[in-house]
């Protein structure tokens, strides 16, 4: 999924990233040595409920939920009708970090953190908004490639010619 969306991206390296608001500070460890190395996660609760303070501050407002806790889960809304403005950083410190961090999670569970249902749900989720980043670039990129009018999903007409000027989708 990944591959896919910075193909989607033409493999671009901005320095755009994502928000650090309740970024891990494993996350900044790894950044700052060029996302190289494995950071140590010296309590993985704390890793876990930063992880998911952090993911639902990075979302759209209009995705916005409560962190789950031990008693409840996140639940995120599922549309495709907002901007994903928030999340649409390609290259290294983009949504590979968030990634990184899943594995990173994954692997300090004995191994077993994918067996987990709190990981399965961040998991599922981060494939989903993939995904919807996947879906949103593809339609920009063909209506930029057409050279004509197109309906938006708001039912707006976009002028895709003023468009093709632009190099980089943001």
């Amino acid at each position: 999924m990944l591959v896919r969306l910075e193909d989607a991206l033409s493999f671009t390296n901005e320095k755009a990233a994502l928000g650090c608001e309740h970024c891990p500070v494993e996350v900044h460890w790894w950044i700052s040595r060029g996302c190289k190395g494995r950071p140590t996660i010296p309590d993985l609760a704390t890793f876990i409920s930063q992880w998911w303070s952090w993911w639902l501050t990075l979302q759209p407002e209009w995705r916005r939920c409560q962190a789950p806790t031990l008693m409840t889960r996140a639940i995120l809304p599922r549309t495709d009708d907002g901007s994903w403005d928030s999340l649409n950083k390609p290259g290294t410190n983009g949504m590979l970090s968030v990634v990184a961090t899943l594995k990173w999670w994954a692997d300090d569970a004995d191994g077993k953190g994918h067996e987990d249902l709190c990981w399965k749900e961040a998991a599922d989720d981060v494939v989903w908004v993939l995904d919807q980043l996947i879906a949103s670039r593809s339609a920009l990129k063909s209506m930029v490639c057409s050279g004509s009018k197109k309906q938006g999903r708001s039912g707006t007409q976009v002028n895709t010619s003023s468009l093709k000027r632009t190099r980089n989708w943001q």
